[in-house]
């Protein structure tokens, strides 16, 4: 015995000898050791994790028995084991995944029928599905809806052809052939078209057109190119949309059906009891749905999508009456009053805990921030809009061309006497080249208005500034220049039409109740200058006066002459606009200056600049300055008399070599309607009026100018500006909305956080009779109420600095110049918009609780599962 401890302890002495030599010249081999040992480490993993996916997981069960290997076969076969290892794993995933679809397929199919047998449930889950993702595609983009079919939108391509290649109608090849022949037949599908057809445009001569072999298939109205191309009825045609893009309409009211139908909604278990019961009440569902929006999807129905609609709503109505119901019979079985403890407990966590103060704090922050952004941008919007509105009236009947078109007078007496129709006027656009006296040039749009008629329509006057401090003295016919004086006591004195004019205009009566700005305009003031203190730039009488004159310190006013025509000018283009939004004017231009205007008239037929030399020029009288808030136009445009533009730019009546009258022209027509009027149905009448006005066109170049015309609403018209402001006005609110998104995982981490901390408190209360759903009610009233309250002094945060955010921009700029991020002289409005809408607070104070709400509710779910024992027994 003791010989073999010798042996032992020698044996180990020797071991232990051989290690220290190893570890030595391990350590001496450092740079190489430890690389190769690390590596060794990492492929030894490698080839265990690879070796469990390989063999344990894959093969073993296989061959139905382990497989052991030895470890120099392990080794041995590791690069193939690695190599293999990715297959496997794909392998695993897709029979895991295979095996969870199957799960979910089946636990769909007993949601919806209450069926036990896993093989039928999960085939009518998978079908479910499969319908329920189509539907949704086809109702959301049915293009992609017949995509997932194999197919392309029918008709489209065949359409587009014709489109592309303008196609006449006798060119039509196949179906479209057949439709346009069915079209011209008297076949109830030709009636039906005449029916749809009433009021569109063309209609009364839609079996005329459709007999003109060379009439081209895209001149005739959407309608009947829809039905001659085959294309379905939600398919949009690029000019019935407002931004000119063709596309295809959504489903809402069949999509909303077919969500209404295809869920089992709480409270319907009796829908999903299994057996023939579950099944049929599945079938009639998905049946109902599916077969809706086949109808209006493929068979090209559109009183399906209506009817969807009305169904939707009825199902909606019903669900309301039912889910009240439901809550009354639920409250009956509490004859007495709750117990309180739940808002109880909730404020006294609100008291206690501090720590709840920063999600309240983030609620308050993101609701001050959402509602000024939806204040300023909405406000922002909202003066667009009013300011385009203004500019156009109601409805623009135009061609797009510097050509003009004939029988604008015509069409106009004609509409006036719709009781729809307030006002109608006339416009010409044209360009030219404007002189000043000092010689400065400035290239600008020109636009012909008979100046009361344009104030009806879009109430233009509203816009002048001389107009509003001297009422009734601004016209475009000729008139003299008007000159102050001086009168015997030294004051400055405009001719007796304008101070009887400034005396009762309504901008001087309410100047005059604040002293401090009307004292800039003061007359009494003697100047050793002769400079009128305004409103406005008149100039000083330049006749010389008399020895009597000079003596009594008098110059009388005057109206110099010649008579010129009048020119209101875009106030842009002749003053300059301040950081303050106010105008400066220079005395250099006074009103009434002469001022030269180069005009270029336009043929009729060829489009080509007309007359010898090229171009009209023709002095003016400088008569006002407009300001229609919109930089684009003030700083461009100037307006003259309609009728002597029409004569300069040779657009006026006249005759051809052959005797025959040449009828005048005009660019556009804006229309005014009365309130209430649809806008959209006013089109559609206007355009069968222009119809009928242009069979009295026997001249080839007037039908070519009328066949141009075109009729938008103001809102058509103005469309690439307002959607701009309108998409920015998403993003914004897509962009803060996003960053709200932290006030929710605030509220449910503090929330988490307090139900861990109140473990035991949570078992005390469900001890003494406290149900899960009265502790799930602490929390979620304690989130509804940081919700409140964090919405309420967010919305008065965010009003209050809406309310003064002007002021609050005017003291950043006293700070630091570059700190005034609204300049008046860059933006279109003076001031940045500073209204807060109550629909607008009311909702965004509601989004916030329903927030808080969801915030805490996973934590309420969390604290509503505890045990009470485990409750208890915590910590």
């Amino acid at each position: 015995m003791a010989e073999h401890r010798y042996e032992v302890a020698e044996t180990a002495r020797s071991r232990g000898d051989n290690g220290k030599l190893l570890r030595l010249l391990f350590v001496a081999l450092g740079p190489v050791s430890l690389a190769g040992y690390l590596l060794a480490h990492m492929w030894l993993n490698l080839t265990g994790a690879c070796y469990n996916l390989v063999i344990e997981s894959s093969l073993s069960p296989l061959l139905g028995r382990p497989i052991v290997l030895k470890d120099w076969m392990v080794y041995a076969l590791s690069p193939l084991i690695i190599l293999v290892a990715p297959l496997a794993g794909a392998v695993h995933a897709a029979l895991g995944l295979v095996r969870a679809l199957g799960r979910w397929a089946v636990s769909i199919g007993r949601w919806q029928t209450g069926l036990k047998a896993p093989r039928l449930a999960g085939t009518l889950g998978v079908i479910w599905v499969l319908l329920g993702i189509w539907i949704v595609t086809a109702c959301i983009d049915p293009r992609a809806g017949w995509d997932l079919l194999g197919q392309n939108l029918p008709g489209e391509k065949a359409y587009r052809y014709a489109a592309n290649v303008d196609l006449t109608l006798g060119e039509l090849q196949g179906p479209l052939q057949d439709r346009r022949q069915r079209l011209m037949a008297e076949t109830p599908a030709a009636a039906a078209m005449r029916e749809t057809m009433v009021g569109e445009p063309g209609a009364p001569y839609l079996q005329l057109d459709l007999q003109q072999e060379y009439m081209l298939l895209s001149h005739f109205p959407s309608s009947v190119r829809r039905y001659i191309a085959g294309l379905p009825w939600y398919y949009r045609f690029a000019d019935e949309s407002l931004d000119r893009q063709e596309r295809v309409g959504m489903l809402p009211g069949c999509l909303l059906l077919a969500v209404l139908l295809m869920i089992r909604w709480p409270g319907t278990g009796l829908l999903a009891r299994g057996g023939v019961v579950g099944v049929a009440s599945y079938l009639l569902r998905v049946g109902v749905a599916t077969g809706v929006v086949v109808a209006a999807f493929a068979a090209g129905v559109p009183a399906a999508e209506d009817f969807a609609l009305t169904a939707s709503w009825v199902l909606i109505a019903i669900m309301a009456a039912a889910l009240v119901w439901w809550l009354t019979w639920k409250a009956s079985q509490y004859w007495r009053l709750p117990r309180q403890y739940s808002p109880f407990l909730a404020m006294r966590l609100l008291q206690r805990k501090r720590i709840a103060f920063f999600s309240l704090g983030a609620v308050t922050l993101c609701v001050a921030m959402v509602l000024i952004v939806v204040s300023v941008m909405g406000g922002f919007l909202d003066m667009v809009r009013d300011r385009s509105h203004g500019l156009l009236g109601d409805l623009v009947v135009e061609n797009d061309s510097l050509q003009g078109f004939p029988y604008y007078q015509q069409f106009i007496d004609k509409i006036e006497q719709w009781p729809q129709i307030d006002a109608a006027a006339p416009v010409i656009y044209s360009y030219g080249l404007l002189r000043f006296p000092d010689s400065r040039t400035s290239t600008v749009r020109i636009v012909g208005m008979r100046l009361n008629e344009a104030d009806e329509v879009t109430g233009f006057k509203n816009s002048l500034f001389y107009e509003e401090w001297y009422p009734g003295t601004t016209r475009l016919d000729e008139q003299p220049q008007y000159v102050y004086g001086i009168s015997a006591d030294g004051r400055p004195v405009l001719p007796l039409p304008l101070e009887q004019a400034f005396d009762s205009s309504e901008a001087w009566k309410d100047l005059q109740t604040r002293p401090e700005e009307a004292a800039r305009w003061n007359r009494d003031l003697k100047r050793t200058v002769p400079v009128f203190p305004g409103p406005g730039v008149y100039q000083l009488n330049p006749a010389e006066p008399t020895g009597e004159q000079i003596a009594a310190y008098a110059l009388p006013p005057d109206a110099v002459e010649p008579l010129l025509p009048g020119i209101i000018i875009g106030r842009d283009i002749i003053a300059q606009r301040m950081p303050t939004g106010e105008y400066r004017r220079y005395h250099d231009y006074p009103r009434g200056m002469k001022i030269a205007l180069t005009m270029l008239p336009i043929s009729r037929s060829k489009g080509a600049i007309a007359g010898q030399t090229g171009g009209v020029t023709k002095a003016f009288r400088y008569a006002d300055d407009s300001r229609t808030g919109v930089w684009e136009i003030d700083s461009q445009h100037v307006y003259v008399d309609f009728d002597r533009l029409q004569d300069w730019l040779m657009m006026g009546p006249g005759k051809k070599v052959d005797g025959s009258l040449v009828q005048p022209r005009a660019s556009q027509i804006q229309i005014r309607v009365k309130p209430g009027s649809n806008l959209r149905e006013m089109k559609v009448a206007l355009m069968s009026a222009w119809d009928e006005i242009m069979r009295q066109a026997d001249d080839p170049v007037d039908l070519q100018l009328m066949s141009w015309v075109g009729v938008q609403t103001w809102e058509e018209k103005q469309w690439a500006f307002i959607s701009a402001v309108e998409k920015e006005k998403v993003l914004m609110l897509i962009l803060f909305g996003v960053i709200s998104v932290v006030a929710i995982f605030l509220i449910l981490c503090i929330f988490y956080m307090i139900v861990a901390e109140k473990t035991r408190d949570i078992g005390i209360i469900k001890s003494v009779g406290g149900s899960a759903g009265g502790v799930a009610a602490i929390f979620l009233s304690y989130g509804a109420a940081i919700g409140m309250v964090g919405a309420v002094l967010g919305l008065l945060l965010g009003t209050v600095f809406v309310r003064y955010i002007n002021d609050i921009q005017d003291w950043l700029a006293s700070l630091h110049p570059e700190l005034r991020v609204w300049k008046a002289d860059v933006y279109s409005f003076d001031q940045i918009p500073n209204v807060v809408k109550l629909d607008d607070a009311l909702v965004i104070g509601v989004v916030a609780v329903i927030a808080a709400i969801v915030g805490a509710l996973v934590p309420a779910l969390v604290a509503a599962r505890k045990h009470p024992v485990e409750s208890l027994r915590y910590e």
